[in-house]
This record gives C-alpha cells, sequence and structure tokens, in this order.
C-alpha cells in the first residue's frame, strides 16, 4: 500500500455497500448481483429527506464508485465499477475532471475525483496537477514526508508528460522553497514563469494566470535577495567588509528588511563606523529583528560609545526576550561593575553559576569575574 492509500484508507468507513438486486442495463449491456458503493452521509442526508423510498438514483453509485476506486483501488470489485463507469458516461474523463474542478470550488471531496481520472490513466496534466494540489490539502500527518515524495514524484511525471506545462515548475519551486532548497527553486520558479507567458493552450483563467505570475515575481525576488545577503553573510565570515557593504547596502535600499540592517550595522561596526552600526541595530529592532546577536552587539557598540547606562538598558531589553540567558547575564554583570553596582553584579554571576547546562568556558568566566569582585569589596572593606 503506497503512501496516498494510506493517507485515504480511513475514508473507506463513508462507503456503505448495497446489494442491487435488479439487473442493471446500460448501452444493452446486462450487469447482474451487483454490489455497489454509496457515500454514507448522502444516503443518510436522502433518507432523512424522504428522496429514496421509491429508488435510489444511479447518479448516487457513480460518486461513490468513484470514492471506492480512489480511497481503494485494489478493492476486489474495482475493475467491474471502471467498466460500468466507462459504459454510463461518454466522456469519463472530462466528467471526472469537470466535476473535480466543481468540488473544488464548492465542496470538499475534489481530491477523489482528480485521483480516480490519474488512477484510470488520464493523460490531462491539467487533472494530475489539480490532482497534486489538492493532496496538498489533506491532514498528512506521520505520512507527510512520504506523501511529499509521492507529490515530487507526480509533478516530474507531468514534466516528462509534457515539458512545456508551466504549474509543475512552480509547484517544485514552492516545494523547494520549504525545503530550504534555494537554488533548485530559483530554476523552477524562473522556467514555470517563462513557459506561463506562453500557456494559452492550457485554457488556464486570466485571473489564476496573474496571480500564479505575480507570486512567482515576489518569491523570485525573495529568492534573490536571499542569495545576495547569504553571498554577503559569507564575505562578512571571511572579513571581506567593504565586499559585504555594497552587497548590503544594495540590499537595504530594496528591501525594508531587518535581518538586513543588522548585517549591515554589524559590517560598519567590524568598520569601526559605530555610530552607522547604532543607527542600523536600533532600526532592525524597530523593525522586528529580535536574534540575541542584535541585543549583545547593539549593547556592547553603545558601550564602546561610552553610553553605559543605554548599554545596560539594551540588555535588559534582551533578558525580556532571552530570560535568564547566560551571555546576556554576564554582559550585565560586567556592565553593573563598570556603574559601581557591584552586588547586582554578583548576583547575575550567581545565577549563572547556579546552571547545570552551561559551558566550561561561560563558567570559568563567571567564576573569574566573580571572584575579582569579592575581592575588590574585601579590598575596599579594608580601606575603611
Amino acid at each position: 500500500m503506497n503512501s496516498i492509500q494510506k493517507l485515504l484508507q480511513s475514508q473507506s468507513e463513508r462507503l456503505l455497500y448495497l446489494d442491487i438486486k435488479k439487473p442493471l442495463i446500460i448501452n444493452e449491456k446486462e450487469y447482474r448481483d451487483l454490489t455497489l458503493p454509496i457515500i454514507r452521509e448522502d444516503f443518510v442526508e436522502e433518507i432523512q429527506e424522504g428522496n429514496f423510498e421509491e429508488e435510489i438514483p444511479f447518479e448516487f453509485f457513480i460518486r461513490g464508485m468513484v470514492f471506492n476506486i480512489s480511497i481503494d483501488p485494489d478493492f476486489v470489485y474495482n475493475n467491474i465499477y471502471k467498466e460500468v463507469l466507462k459504459e454510463s458516461i461518454d466522456d469519463l474523463e472530462h466528467y471526472l475532471f469537470t466535476h473535480g474542478l466543481m468540488e473544488l470550488e464548492y465542496g470538499e471531496d475534489a481530491l477523489h475525483f482528480f485521483r480516480t481520472n490519474y488512477i484510470l490513466h488520464s493523460a490531462m496534466v491539467l487533472n494530475s496537477y489539480y490532482y497534486v494540489v489538492t493532496l496538498e490539502k489533506l491532514k498528512q500527518g506521520s505520512l507527510l514526508k512520504e506523501t511529499k515524495t509521492a507529490r515530487r514524484w507526480l509533478l516530474d511525471e507531468i514534466i516528462e508528460l509534457d515539458p512545456q506545462f508551466p504549474l509543475s515548475y512552480y509547484r517544485l519551486g514552492l516545494y523547494d522553497i520549504e525545503e530550504g532548497h534555494h537554488d533548485e527553486a530559483f530554476k523552477y520558479l524562473k522556467r514555470g514563469g517563462e513557459l506561463l507567458i506562453g500557456a494559452d493552450k492550457y485554457s488556464l483563467p486570466a485571473e489564476y494566470r496573474e496571480e500564479i505570475m505575480s507570486d512567482i515575481s515576489v518569491k523570485l525576488e525573495e529568492l534573490s535577495s536571499d542569495a545576495q545577503l547569504k553571498q554577503a553573510v559569507e564575505y562578512l565570515e571571511n572579513g571581506k567588509y567593504y565586499e559585504s557593504l555594497e552587497l548590503l547596502n544594495e540590499l537595504n535600499t530594496r528591501l525594508n528588511s531587518a535581518i538586513v540592517k543588522y548585517y549591515l550595522g554589524f559590517t560598519y561596526r567590524n568598520l569601526q563606523e559605530l555610530d552607522l552600526a547604532i543607527e542600523l541595530y536600533e532600526e532592525s529592532l524597530k523593525n522586528g529583528f529580535k536574534g540575541l546577536e542584535l541585543y549583545q552587539d547593539l549593547s556592547f557598540s553603545y558601550y564602546e560609545r561610552g553610553n553605559i547606562t543605554k548599554a545596560r538598558e539594551i540588555i535588559d531589553k534582551g533578558l525580556e526576550v532571552y530570560k535568564e540567558n547566560e551571555r546576556l547575564l554576564y554582559n550585565r554583570a560586567a556592565i553593573n561593575v563598570n556603574m559601581g553596582k557591584v552586588d547586582e553584579a554578583l548576583e547575575d554571576l550567581e545565577t549563572i553559576i547556579s546552571y547545570d547546562d552551561i559551558s566550561e568556558d561561560m563558567f570559568n568566566e563567571a567564576m573569574i569575574l566573580r571572584e575579582n569582585i569579592k575581592k575588590y569589596k574585601e579590598e575596599s572593606d579594608d580601606l575603611q
């Protein structure tokens, strides 16, 4: 049983099976002793409304057979159901696809129409695409990884059938963004956008095409910016501050990004431009970035500028977010020592030393500073 069957097997409870006593005649072909499925909620609703007193309209069994094939492709009577469906409906492929679209807009069971169409070897790439889209909407729980693999396989199959179909590339691009494969995502989305421009033959609604094109444009811009930011950070890590500055300034003119402002501030700080660094750090904080490193770097920059009160204030703000963080507590203790608040400094250091999960280096730093403060206090007491 594949992952999609596992995902759908619980829905088998939605089906009831009725033994049909009268022979069923379709196109002069006679079927006897059939057991046909009907959707439980349809059956109960119609019974309650008194609509099944004489007979059950055959359309309810058609719907039941579609669901049955989708939910359990290996069901014992499915070959008969497939035959009955093909005999009953002139253009079954088109019927299943259009009913899937109607369910997509007005109902909740579009998946079963698209999936049954796929199982019956539909060659419609749009059907396969909507099959993938409706699969995404199911609650997938522990099967998420397996069904993601299945969805990717279906999209790759669409590309193999029709390399010009744009939406398969678009969807694969979205999946790669989710999985952090940004280079691959960029390639898929770019290709999808190129093909969408000339995709008239697929009769995609104009509004839907515009929506997809807009989303592709936004995501390509975001991916391009992410790649540029990644390069800038790489320059920073290698000490190439002016190269990083050029990229980050260009990004900062295009984006109102808190993380870009942080890295720009970090670059200026490394170039000893403390006023610019502080200004950008503050903008980053105002725009919602709450990284631990921002509170540390901004506090240190104020400290270097000689504004010890502001440095302490930033540490306090950081501790509101990262409660009892040992590095922030240590930095506040060091600042408090400089402000003459040795008892407050000792209190923070005692807190750090009491932690079981801090690094040996952090423990040693806290112990050394604590001992130095105690020694200072003893000497001060002796002088008095």
